[in-house]
């Protein structure tokens, strides 16, 4: 990715997808919606891609940690 502006009709082009590809929706809905989800949490745990503030998040969720983060969710 090379840093710049986005703006309405601009064209992307797929370089490359890995094998392992997990979907922004996936990821989402993992993250936020189904936290115990233990498969969906090992398929993110199985992409290179995903940031260390995640896969940390994540790694302790599979040893039954289960953060509150109803502060940053405004519940």
């Amino acid at each position: 990715l090379v840093e710049g502006s986005v703006a309405a009709g601009d064209r992307f082009t797929l370089i490359d997808r890995p094998d392992c590809a997990v979907t922004a929706a996936e990821a989402n809905r993992v993250m936020n919606l189904d936290r115990s989800d233990e498969a969906g949490i090992r398929t993110l745990l199985a992409a290179p891609e995903l940031p260390v503030s995640w896969r940390d998040k994540l790694t302790r969720r599979l040893d039954g940690v289960l953060e509150d983060d109803s502060a940053r969710l405004g519940e």
